[in-house]
């Protein structure tokens, strides 16, 4: 067998595992194309080919780019130094790798395929747009044995109306023929297409028939033939009012259509005859406590349903949450009434890390079926696509090659390789297609190995698609449909050979893994109470505590990584007390759809619901760059969040609108990154824009340089750092969030390869609910950190963090002052992770007193003797660790104090 990158024997029948090498020569790649019978590409094909491997031209390009804020970010470092060499490499890392296992990098790269270019035998043909404009999404394909195309996909509104749209195409190589809507009513979403051996061919989404309410989670699953025409009328397969949406389809031999969605946080069935009526009911057929993304095969006289599964009993302290891929099959009835137990539940993978997303094909040579899913388990932080087979009987093998042994890039915006499309030939060719954290992946598997992966799309930040969807027609042509950067296309594949047949699989440990490390500073953080100080929070503090989070993070809906749930998940995992997801309003030519928004409501207001762990509904509202925008703001409701959200291009385009219509929701804002994209000081309004966040992956935006603290702000617009604001007279608080798009080292301008470690909130609340979260964020009860859980508290004579006061003189009538008596006197309390260096008070913006460290925790106090009889601010930092990556920061949200005579 030819591995390529590193190489592996067939094993022998019987044979345990595969034997693995122990080092990987260094041109193990170029043997591995020679003995493969393929042409060694130069070196300019290998790299990204910037213009003509995506859809968009440079002037498109530039044109977008006046519209969004995060283009093609530069991946030059902040402070425009060189990266030091091998910075994306992390040594330590890389030594838990096992000895088996090629690092990544170089060998495996993606190969870049243009448009009309061949690559490793693969020819692309010119991707056609299924419609034009970002308003259409989530396309889905299917292909009669007639040769006769179908695609699908939902098309978006000026008043926000989602509806399912079809176009069908006489052959695979054929111009698509005119647009027809198919669905009804106000939302539409995740369209599944499939076709039977008779010509039908079958369409089915979820929706709704009226807009979307604040709270209300209902969907409806919907079934309708749409080839041949006319279209059939449409069914109504599952509805109640809990969320059933993201349906899954195939159909059986003998014309049996059969429906899996999500109902809830269970995996439902339902099965439909050749003519569309029901010959079940609804039955669900998962345990939960929470089942997604199915996926559903129908063989002749069986039919199988996959699904992931998160556990949420991991304990704390994991880099990754745990989810297992599951399957359950069932016999197809002989009788009329449909009778059949489904089986018992076989764990196709559970252990202890990411497994999710599976995708279904027959074996190609009948040995069982194949499932193909995206997992963490060798590479921690990202994910890439694995495949196992489960035979007749039960048991599971796994592919017996390295599938995840290369093809990241760790400094670039293409990351991993997640959320599989399977499609599996004739020929026992296996084609997946997967999405890269910024694009689109085409990988080719048969007995020869795994080639390197093709990369369809140009290299640069923008968001697209979560998931890519694909099958394969009649003559061999391999469809596939995405959202591309601008608009959904349909892409189209040729073979120049016949596939060499089957991929060989082994037994469950031929291929090596490796344990997940822990963060040993959240183990130790995660179940405290952490107390509040009462000598600094005054005398009501014994009952509240500190609670921890990250308010800023972003998954695949967007232009992040991983589903909305796993962001949860893994800040829950790693011990954190609530978190916020804040996927963009609209990025780089993509804009969030209200089925979109829908979703994350859901799995927002689930996690809510988990004991130990809260969530606030969010957003990020997204413009350009000062002066032709604002920046951006994350929008954090009390409640359930505004149904459409007021997006930056849904009528709400500056921060005036923004103000206004949060004034009259129960909803904060709060500017970030504002040295990068810079903020409009001059539009605060103090009532909306009660914090900045001071510190995430984009660095430490207080002032340009931080005395010996090594975070450097992120851009050039210094009058958007934290000290020109307070020097403004503005009043806000603190926040911390990371910022996470789920990119190591954020694409080479991170600190640290942790793209999750980069910010974090603490806020001091009564108990840990989203309101008592929210409210805490209103008093601006908050500090903020660089990632670590440390906890810091501060008080002016007492008035705390966030508050204003006035020193001396009568009680002032103002809403949040109150009347203290003296010279200020700055009070703190603090507990580090790491070796404790110093913490320093700031007034005005300038360090005014150090305090060295040698105590891991500690309060003290300073009393500040100058001749005081003006406004100022004080507000305290904290610093533990040493080194870029080892710094961790804490800042205090600011006291605002006014100085008055008796």
């Amino acid at each position: 067998m030819l591995l390529f990158g590193c190489h592996a024997a067939r094993p022998s029948p019987g044979e345990e595992a595969l034997s693995t090498p122990e080092k990987c020569p260094a041109d193990s790649r170029i043997a591995s194309q020679a003995r493969a019978g393929l042409q060694e590409l130069p070196s300019a094909d290998v790299e990204s080919v910037e213009e003509s491997a995506g859809l968009v031209s440079s002037s498109k390009e530039a044109n977008d780019s006046d519209d969004a804020a995060d283009e093609a970010p530069s991946t030059a470092p902040r402070d425009g130094k060189a990266k030091p060499e091998g910075k994306a490499v992390d040594a330590d890392w890389l030594a838990q790798r096992p000895a088996s296992e090629c690092p990544f990098g170089g060998r495996d790269r993606p190969i870049a395929l243009p448009p009309r270019g061949t690559k490793l035998g693969v020819t692309r043909l010119e991707p056609v747009p299924l419609a034009d404009g970002m308003d259409n999404d989530a396309p889905a394909v299917a292909a009669t044995g007639e040769g006769l195309v179908v695609v699908a996909f939902v098309s978006r509104a000026s008043d926000d109306t989602e509806t399912v749209i079809v176009r069908d195409l006489e052959s695979p190589l054929a111009e698509p023929r005119e647009p027809r809507p198919a669905s009804s009513g106000a939302r539409a979403w995740n369209p599944v297409l499939a076709a039977g051996q008779d010509g039908a061919v079958w369409l089915s989404w979820c929706g709704r028939e009226e807009a979307d309410a604040p709270g209300d989670h209902e969907r409806a699953v919907y079934l309708r033939r749409v080839w041949p025409e006319p279209m059939s009328d449409i069914v109504l397969v599952s509805k109640g009012s809990n969320r059933h949406c993201d349906p899954a389809m195939d159909v059986a031999p003998d014309g049996r259509v059969h429906l899996v969605w999500e109902a809830g946080d269970r995996i439902a069935w339902r099965a439909y005859s050749a003519g569309g009526e029901p010959l079940t009911a609804a039955e669900l057929i998962s345990e939960g406590p929470f089942d997604r993304r199915p996926a559903v095969l129908a063989n002749e006289g069986v039919v199988h349903v996959a699904w992931d599964r998160l556990d949420p009993t991991v304990e704390p302290g994991a880099l990754d949450p745990r989810y297992d891929v599951l399957m359950r099959s069932r016999q197809e009835p002989e009788t009329p009434n449909g009778d059949s137990p489904w089986g018992a539940i076989v764990e196709v993978d559970a252990r202890g890390s990411i497994q999710a997303a599976p995708a279904l094909a027959r074996a190609p040579d009948n040995s069982g079926v194949l499932v193909a899913y995206h997992s963490s388990c060798r590479h921690p932080l990202t994910k890439w696509w694995r495949i196992r087979l489960v035979e007749e009987d039960g048991t599971v093998r796994e592919l017996g090659l390295f599938d995840a042994a290369g093809g990241r890039t760790p400094e670039g915006e293409q990351q991993g390789a997640e959320f599989p499309a399977l499609v599996a030939g004739s020929d026992g060719r296996l084609a997946i297609v997967t999405r890269p954290s910024q694009g689109a992946y085409l990988h080719i598997v048969d007995s020869d190995g795994v080639r390197p992966p093709l990369d369809l799309t140009r290299h640069g930040w923008g968001a697209r698609g979560a998931r890519a969807r694909a099958t394969m027609a009649g003559d061999g042509t391999l469809l596939m449909v995405r959202r591309a950067r601008h608009e959904a296309v349909l892409e189209r594949f040729t073979f120049e050979q016949p596939g060499s047949g089957p991929p060989p699989f082994a037994p469950i440990g031929a291929v090596p893994d490796e344990e997940l490390p822990f963060n040993a500073a959240w183990r130790q953080a995660a179940g405290k109470t952490r107390p509040v100080d009462p000598d600094v929070l005054g005398p009501d503090s014994p009952n509240r505590r500190i609670a921890l989070g990250d308010v800023h993070m972003h998954s695949a809906l967007s232009d992040g990584t991983g589903p909305a749930d796993e962001v949860y998940a893994r800040a829950r995992v790693r011990g954190m007390d609530f978190a916020v997801l804040t996927d963009h309003d609209y990025i780089v030519g993509s804009r969030m759809f209200p089925s979109k928004h829908a979703e994350i409501a859901w799995v927002t207001d689930w996690f809510d619901k988990l004991d130990g762990f809260a969530t606030l509904h969010g957003f990020e509202w997204t413009t350009p760059p000062i002066p032709r925008g604002a920046g951006h703001r994350n929008v954090y409701y009390r409640g359930d969040p505004m149904m459409p959200q007021p997006g930056s291009r849904d009528g709400y385009p500056d921060t005036a609108s923004l103000n206004r219509v949060l004034g009259s929701q129960r909803a904060l804002s709060a500017a970030h990154h504002t040295a990068w994209t810079g903020t409009d000081w001059e539009n605060l309004d103090p009532s909306v824009q009660r914090h900045v966040e001071i510190v995430s992956v984009h660095g430490a935006f207080e002032r340009k340089a931080m005395d010996d603290a090594p975070i450097s702000p992120r851009g050039d617009h210094e009058d958007g750092l934290i000290v020109h604001g307070l020097s403004r007279g503005h009043v806000f608080g603190f926040l911390g969030g990371s910022d996470s798009h789920g990119l190591l080292w954020h694409h080479g301008l991170g600190r640290r390869k942790d793209p999750w470690d980069q910010g974090l909130t603490g806020v001091v609340v009564h108990e840990l609910s989203r309101a008592a979260i929210w409210d805490a964020m209103h008093a601006r009860l908050t500090y903020a950190t660089s990632g670590a859980p440390m906890l810091l508290q501060v008080s002016v004579s007492g008035v705390v963090m966030g508050k204003e006061g006035r020193i001396g003189g009568s009680p002032h009538s103002q809403r949040e002052r109150l009347r203290v008596e003296g010279p200020p006197i700055v009070r703190w309390s603090y507990a580090t992770t790491t070796t404790p260096r110093y913490l320093m008070v700031i007034r005005d913006g300038e360090p005014v007193h150090r305090e060295e460290l040698e105590e891991g925790s500690g309060s003290g106090f300073w009393r500040d003797e100058s001749d005081l009889s003006v406004r100022h601010v004080y507000y305290v930092r904290l610093v533990q660790g040493e080194g870029e990556a080892g710094v961790d920061v804490a800042w205090s949200s600011p006291v605002f104090v006014e100085m008055r005579s008796q």
